[in-house]
C-alpha cells in the first residue's frame, strides 16, 4: 500500500505543530550561561536604568544636585537603537524614578513638587502622544506610587487615603479605584497586573495583623493565596505573569524566603542560596522563569535564577566565557526573551547591566528552517517527486 508524501509545507506544518505541542507542555529550558552587556554607571548624575520592556525599550531617571540641600531628578526613556529622551516635567514638578513600561511604551513614574522639601509624589503615566498624565489620588488621600502597568494600560499601585494605605488600580476613562480585602482586613498593596486584569500584592488579613500574599482577579474576587509554614505569618506577591503565576516573599521555617505560586502547585518556598540567609523573588517572566536576590547577614544580595527545570542558581554561576570577570549584585527585572536587567561590578568599578542569554531561547524554529531548506534542495536535485 502506498503511503501517501507530504509536501514541504505539510512537513513544516508538522514540525511546526510538534514545537508548538512541546512549548505548551513545559516551559522552555532556561539559558545555560549569561554575557553582561553594561548600560551605564552605578553612581551619581550617572543615567539609572531600572526599567526594560520585552522590545528592548530601557526606562531610568539622571539625578543632579542643583543647590545645597536641592537635588533635581530627569526621567527618561531610551526606545532601542535611539538616544535617551526625556519624559519632561508637569508645571512647577519634576519627573523621577520610573517603575514600568508597557509594550505600547506608556510608562509609570512619580512627579513631585520641586525644591529643598520636595512632595511625597502623585502617581502619572507617561505616553508617546499626550505626554505626562496625572492619574489622580485615593479619597483623601495625599501621596501615591504607581508601580506596574499592563498592555491594556491598566496601572496599579499604592496610596494613602482615608482609610489608609490602600492599593489601587486605575484605567483609562474608570479613573482610579480603591482595592480592599475582606471584611475585618486592614492595609492592600498591588505590586503587579498581567494582561488579564489580574492584580497581586498583599493583604493584612485581620487588621494590622496576618500579612498575606493575595490576588484581586478582573471580576472583582479576592483570592488569599497564604504564606508558607513554619515561620512569622508573612508573605507577599510582587510579580505575576500571563498564566497568573505569582512571585514574591514569605517568612519560612527557612528564614525571609522567595517562593512560587500557581494554581496547580499552591505556594512553594524557592529555597535560600547557601551563602545567604534569606531572599525575595524580584520579578517573574511567561516562563516561569523567576528572579530575585538572597541576602547574607551583613545585607551582601546575591542574585539569583530559579526554573522548574534548574531549582535556584546563583546568576554568577551562569556568567558566559567573557563575562566571567563580572560580579553580579543585583537582579531586578526579567522579560520574556530571558534578558536580566540589573547591577553588577567589574573591578572597583560599579554598572547598571543586561544579562543576554547564551544562546538566546528564541532559536526554536531556526532548525525547523533548515530541514525545511534541506528537504527542498533534496527535492530540487531530484526533479518532481
Amino acid at each position: 500500500m502506498a503511503r501517501p508524501r507530504l509536501s514541504g509545507i505539510g512537513v513544516l506544518y508538522l514540525l511546526l505543530a510538534a514545537t508548538s505541542w512541546a512549548g505548551a507542555q513545559t516551559p522552555p529550558a532556561a539559558p545555560t550561561s549569561y554575557s553582561v552587556e553594561p548600560l551605564s554607571l552605578w553612581l551619581f548624575g550617572e543615567p539609572a536604568v531600572t526599567g526594560m520592556s520585552d522590545r528592548g525599550s530601557l526606562i531610568g531617571s539622571t539625578s543632579s544636585k542643583v543647590g545645597p540641600n536641592e537635588f533635581h531628578s530627569d526621567a527618561f526613556v531610551q526606545f532601542p537603537g535611539g538616544p535617551r529622551q526625556s519624559l519632561g516635567n508637569l508645571p512647577g514638578e519634576q519627573t523621577d524614578h520610573p517603575t514600568d513600561i508597557n509594550e505600547n511604551n506608556w510608562i509609570t513614574t512619580v512627579s513631585r513638587t520641586t525644591g529643598p522639601t520636595s512632595s511625597a509624589g502623585r502617581p502619572v503615566v507617561w505616553t508617546p502622544q499626550d505626554g505626562l498624565i496625572p492619574l489622580g489620588l485615593l479619597p483623601g488621600g495625599t501621596r501615591g506610587l504607581p508601580l506596574a502597568i499592563n498592555n491594556r494600560n491598566q496601572v496599579v499601585g499604592v496610596g494613602n487615603s482615608t482609610a489608609g494605605q490602600r492599593g489601587f488600580v486605575w484605567e483609562p476613562g474608570a479613573g482610579m479605584l480603591a482595592l480592599v480585602g475582606p471584611a475585618g482586613s486592614g492595609t492592600t498593596g498591588a505590586f503587579d497586573i498581567n494582561d488579564r486584569g489580574t492584580i497581586v500584592g498583599d493583604t493584612y488579613i485581620e487588621g494590622s495583623q496576618r500579612q498575606h500574599a493575595t490576588m484581586w482577579m478582573a471580576d472583582g474576587r479576592f483570592v488569599d493565596l497564604g504564606e508558607l509554614p513554619g515561620g512569622t505569618e508573612e508573605a507577599g506577591a510582587g510579580d505575576v505573569n500571563e498564566l497568573d503565576h505569582v512571585a514574591g516573599y514569605s517568612i519560612s521555617a527557612r528564614g525571609h524566603e522567595a517562593m512560587f505560586w500557581s494554581p496547580e502547585t499552591g505556594m512553594i518556598g524557592l529555597g535560600i542560596l547557601p551563602e545567604a540567609s534569606g531572599g525575595s523573588a524580584s520579578d517573574i517572566n511567561n516562563n516561569d522563569w523567576v528572579i530575585g536576590n538572597d541576602t547574607n547577614d551583613a545585607g551582601l544580595m546575591t542574585p539569583f535564577l530559579w526554573t522548574q527545570q534548574l531549582g535556584q542558581r546563583n546568576l554568577n554561576d551562569l556568567l558566559a566565557p567573557g563575562s566571567q570577570d563580572w560580579v553580579l549584585i543585583q537582579a531586578n527585572t526579567i522579560n520574556d526573551r530571558g534578558q536580566i536587567m540589573g547591577q553588577a561590578r567589574r573591578g572597583d568599578t560599579f554598572y547598571y547591566v543586561r544579562l543576554n542569554p547564551v544562546p538566546e531561547p528564541a532559536g526554536l524554529l531556526l532548525p525547523v528552517a533548515g530541514a525545511i531548506l534541506a528537504l527542498r534542495r533534496r527535492r530540487g536535485a531530484g526533479g518532481r517527486q
